[in-house]
């Protein structure tokens, strides 16, 4: 399950690189900063949002008709809907990546990322979510 194409390998090295520079401490900082933040990095809107629960880093990953798809800095526990499917990922994040066989991540499939991985994935699926790496 785990071979991996040059295109993800530059792709989880590219969000490795971008995903270095200092963080930004959203506890300091006023609200409407923290609004302006997320609406910047592409967010859900709403008061849902728990912007100190988020994995640090960008996930990328292709789908099934080639788009090239980057979430930087996703939140912990949400489900992802990734549309016509994923056929590979690069997980830059410091949380493992869980993929679903469906759309609203309730059948878990036996194919996840752990930080630092990339690989094509041989199975359908078409929801994910971060959750903290294990130890």
């Amino acid at each position: 399950m785990r071979y991996t194409s040059p295109v993800l390998v530059l792709l989880l090295h590219w969000s490795i690189a971008v995903t270095r520079a200092a963080p930004v401490s959203l506890d300091t900082i006023d609200l409407s900063t923290k609004d302006a933040y997320a609406r910047r990095n592409i967010l859900p809107d709403g008061p849902s949002i728990s912007l100190n629960k988020r994995a640090i880093g960008t996930f990328s990953y292709e789908t099934i008709r080639g788009e090239l798809v980057y979430i930087k800095d996703p939140e912990d526990g949400k489900c992802y809907i990734a549309g016509d499917g994923i056929i590979g990922a690069g997980n830059g994040t410091d949380r493992e990546a869980v993929f679903y066989h469906d759309f609203n991540c309730k059948i878990v499939g036996d194919g996840g990322l752990l930080p630092g991985e990339a690989g094509d994935l041989v199975d359908d699926f078409f929801s994910f979510k971060f959750v903290p790496a294990p130890a």
